[in-house]
């Protein structure tokens, strides 16, 4: 691919094949589509300048005569900033002609170098053209044995689906961790016309067995509204194939995949909107120090260091919203019983910076009862709240 809508042919290894360029010619007309413009010349870039015009030879199988071409054609002919056609009409340069005969230096020093690569690709033998790799995806479809609501009779359709799937990627050494299930449904007989399905992987798979192990597990959880007679398996988001590196010792990587296993088969039985995963964020105040994601964090934070007040000054359970205590002669009650302190006091301030800040004194706390709470004195109101209880 040269440019959007512009794709360029390499037919030296078929002009022996096909008796000569000028037999090939018409063969290629006849395949292309209506409305398509042609060019064939030594160069790519040449032959899609020759294809681009509107009157005059598109065929140059000399380099000679596609210079001579070449040079008759408007600089407009070209792909350049209107600021740099402007330029060119200020100097009097109208066809790709006067443009060659112009000094590369100086057309280089007022930033035209973009003319001369241009100029350098159609005149002489233009460098490899990128590749446009194929895109990847696999659909494929299956109608069941019986049309009805039997997850048996789905199940069964799906082992193909998934064999087919599987050959597809090991002979592109490729893998996925998305993938689609469309079950069509009689209109006749259910509500809705289809139902999708999509499951998730948390590290891309390709083997046979994993997936077919997640799909019967999604598919035990349906409630099909009605039969389904046709099956079909989309899978988009193909990608290239990581290898594992091999270890002698076992790894962090061996419970990571135990980890990532036994997330795929929770989202695959309560769905993957049902779980949620916690992240740290850079917040001073606990109640913003972490948010909840659908996806996993794929780098895992550090630990921090031995003299941070994690875990043991921090509760395990944490209040949405901090509770007020009341007070009894100076001392936090809270649901009628005192709190007597243990710890404390850490300040936690933010916001001093704003107009409006947040100044705490946080606590640990017990009862009667030996319960520890973690609580916090607003110093600005002079309240006490219950933000955290400990396990």
């Amino acid at each position: 691919m040269l440019a959007p809508q512009l794709m360029a042919l390499d037919l030296t290894g078929s002009l022996r094949l096909f008796d000569g360029p000028r037999k090939l010619w018409p063969r290629i007309m006849q395949t292309c589509p209506s409305g398509t413009r042609a060019g064939m010349a030594p160069t790519a870039w040449g032959a899609a300048l020759l294809a681009r015009q509107d009157r005059g030879p598109r065929r140059a199988l000399r380099r000679q005569s596609m210079q001579r071409y070449l040079d008759r054609l408007p600089c407009s002919a070209l792909t350049l900033a209107p600021t740099a056609f402007a330029l060119l009409d200020d100097w009097g340069c109208h066809t790709l002609g006067q443009l060659r005969r112009l000094p590369r230096a100086g057309l280089a020093q007022r930033g035209l170098a973009t003319v001369l690569e241009q100029l350098d690709r159609a005149y002489h033998t233009s460098g490899p053209a990128a590749w446009v790799p194929p895109q990847m995806g696999f659909e494929a479809s299956c109608e069941p044995e019986f049309r009805g609501t039997s997850l048996t009779a789905i199940e069964t359709a799906l082992t193909p689906l998934l064999t087919d799937l599987c050959r597809y990627l090991q002979a592109h050494q490729a893998a996925t961790d998305q993938m689609e299930w469309i079950l069509l449904h009689d209109p006749t007989r259910s509500p809705t016309p289809e139902t999708r399905l999509t499951l998730s992987f948390s590290r891309p798979q390709w083997d046979l067995q994993a997936c077919l192990r997640l799909c019967r597990l999604r598919i035990q959880s349906l409630d099909l509204p009605g039969p389904v007679h046709r099956v079909t398996l989309r899978c988009l988001n193909i990608q290239t194939r990581q290898s594992l590196p091999a270890s002698l010792l076992p790894d962090s990587q061996v419970d990571q995949q135990r980890e990532e296993r036994l997330l795929d088969v929770l989202k695959a039985r309560l769905g993957a909107t049902c779980l949620h995963f916690p992240r740290l964020q850079d917040w001073p105040l606990p109640e913003r120090a972490e948010a909840w994601f659908s996806q996993p964090q794929r780098t895992r934070p550090s630990w921090p260091s031995p003299h941070a007040h994690w875990p043991g000054s921090r509760p395990f359970w944490l209040l949405e919203t901090p509770a007020p205590l009341e007070t009894a002669r100076d001392q936090p009650v809270w649901r009628g019983a005192p709190l007597r302190l243990l710890s404390g006091p850490e300040r936690i301030e933010e916001g001093w910076w704003r107009s409006r800040n947040t100044s705490r004194e946080y606590f640990i706390a017990t009862d009667a009862r030996a319960v520890r709470y973690w609580i916090y004195q607003d110093l600005r109101s002079g309240g006490w709240f219950l933000h955290g209880l400990f396990a």
